[in-house]
């Protein structure tokens, strides 16, 4: 997963850097079972896939920094 960079701006923002050149079934393989099934839910394509996925996998990961 190329996860760039983590900022946090003064006034509370958070801003997340990813190149995304994982394949779809790479990328489905960093999801939870749960959020894989949710985003296969959605009939996508593969192109859409790996963006709605690397948005999940990044907001978790906001989220782990958080707690």
């Amino acid at each position: 997963m190329p996860f760039h960079e983590h900022i946090s701006t003064k006034f509370g923002a958070t801003i997340v850097l990813w190149q995304l050149t994982e394949n779809e079934q790479t990328i489905a393989t960093l999801l939870s079972e749960k959020e894989r099934r949710l985003i296969d839910s959605q009939n996508l394509s593969p192109k859409r896939f790996c963006e709605r996925a690397a948005s999940r996998l990044s907001l978790n990961r906001i989220k782990e920094t958080l707690n």
